[in-house]
């Protein structure tokens, strides 16, 4: 007995040591814990202006001068979010824009020399948060009614606040998936609303397909709106399919896009939603309405999720002109419009020429597939297209993993496009195939981990994640 209570003892001693010794290897874990937060936290903290996490949806604005008797136009900027995305996904990109709106709201005059105000509002959709695997059909009219709600809900406002508001413009910011949401919203929204001819406008498009801007949308009888400016932010506007990162075969792209839901089947091409938001008048009608469009695209296999092809929609079948646009950047001195370094982030910026009725740039029909009506048809509503390098932001791995990568270049088909580089700062004009080959994969001697996706929208729903 007495070595049993003997051997208690000890065992009972063991056990509070331990415990002790736990204790306090819980303390210190929990005090570098503390630590690690605190010190992240105050890095988050450095990057606070000018972002902000501010719930307030709408920009404050100065009252008009009591004797201002010119018009106001109200400009409505609509952010949507992508897959899986939140409204906060997109707040730095809105503080931003805020900070810049507040510049721009200034007093002018129009083309007859008549005083008028622009005013912004910057929203971020909320409707799809939590929703976005029921189709692109589905988030598109969410999107619409949100808009429509936040127009007549701010108008109301602005009306009782600040005199009678008329004239209403809209503007998409798309991410990912918003940019189809986006498309679909606005081919609806001018669907459903009336077209009224507006005689105090004097703008000529004769010969071009640039927006009618003599035209409206007529939203209960009170606002005017017209399309001002669609941006998309690696947006699949091809789909998926035929566009992974690896390339799959189509039975496991139907395995893939059943997983993800309706949306997608759509993405994946399982229906034909996403070939007849690409070739009928119905959506390509709609998206031509706007002052102008823009789609910015991960270059050199930055993005795994959508890849620069289908954000920039381009296709290998297709010879539709891309001409340079000039700049005057520290990278691009001489105005050359493409940056062969790695100093800079965005690596050219070209547009396409808009192009009316059948008189678009003609496809060779043995290749006239589906994808390529797409590119051609997107293309003759007149863009501009940039494509981001984010190679220099993000991790990479030695060249020697490369050949384990399913369509990696070889040395002759990387000096060929290192070629086609310096072909277009020539000839300032490169058709939509031989964009693809330029900016497909990585150029140099490592691979960059594609992570690009979030990047290109400054993606900032949490610390985390940004």
């Amino acid at each position: 007995d007495a070595i049993c209570f003997f051997v208690f003892i000890v065992v009972m001693m063991v056990t509070v040591v331990k415990a002790w010794s736990c204790s306090d290897l819980l303390k210190t874990a929990r005090a570098r814990t503390d630590s690690f937060v605190e010190e992240h936290r105050k890095r988050w903290d450095d990057l606070a202006y000018p972002f902000s996490m501010a719930d307030d949806e709408t920009l404050a604005l100065d009252q008009p001068p009591e004797d201002f008797d010119g018009r106001v136009v109200t400009h409505f900027c609509f952010l949507s979010h992508g897959h899986r995305g939140m409204a906060n996904d997109l707040s730095y990109l809105k503080t931003t824009m805020r900070k810049k709106a507040v510049l721009e709201t200034l007093q002018k005059k129009d083309d007859n020399d008549n005083p008028i105000r622009h005013e912004i509002v910057i929203h971020s959709a909320v409707s799809n948060e939590g929703k976005t695997n029921d189709g692109v059909v589905n988030g598109g009219e969410r999107l619409l009614r949100e808009m429509v709600e936040v127009v007549r809900n701010e108008m109301k406002f602005r009306r009782q606040k600040q005199g009678i508001r008329e004239d209403v413009t809209i503007s998409i910011v798309g991410n990912s998936l918003g940019g189809i949401y986006g498309r679909y919203a606005i081919a609806m929204l001018k669907a459903r609303l009336s077209n009224v001819n507006d005689d105090t406008r004097t703008d000529s498009n004769e010969g071009t397909r640039e927006p009618d801007t003599t035209t409206y949308l007529d939203l209960d009888g009170e606002y005017k709106i017209y399309y001002n400016i669609f941006c998309s932010t690696a947006s699949p506007h091809l789909g998926i399919s035929e566009h992974t990162y690896f390339p799959i075969s189509r039975a496991a792209e139907n395995i893939i896009g059943k997983a993800m839901g309706f949306t997608g089947h759509d993405l994946f091409r399982l229906n034909d939603l996403m070939k007849e938001m690409g070739t009928t008048p119905k959506f390509l009608d709609a998206l031509g309405a706007f002052r102008k469009r823009v789609a910015y695209a991960n270059a050199y296999g930055t993005d795994f999720a959508v890849p620069g092809e289908t954000a920039a929609f381009l296709s290998k079948h297709s010879q539709y002109p891309h001409y340079l646009i000039q700049t005057n950047t520290e990278n691009d001195e001489e105005g050359n419009g493409v940056v062969l370094n790695r100093d800079g982030m965005i690596v050219a910026t070209l547009e396409t020429p808009t192009v009316r009725g059948d008189k678009g740039v003609q496809m060779n029909e043995e290749h006239a597939d589906d994808l390529a009506k797409m590119s051609n048809s997107l293309d003759a509503l007149g863009w501009k297209k940039v494509f981001v390098d984010l190679r220099n932001e993000i991790p990479s791995v030695p060249t020697l993993l490369q050949a384990t990568k399913s369509g990696s270049m070889s040395a002759e088909e990387e000096q060929d496009r290192t070629s086609l580089l310096k072909e277009m700062q020539e000839r300032k004009v490169v058709p939509s195939r031989d964009l693809v080959s330029a900016f497909a994969e990585s150029d140099d001697d490592r691979i960059t981990i594609p992570l690009g996706h979030n990047m290109i929208c400054a993606h900032s729903r949490s610390r985390l994640s940004t």
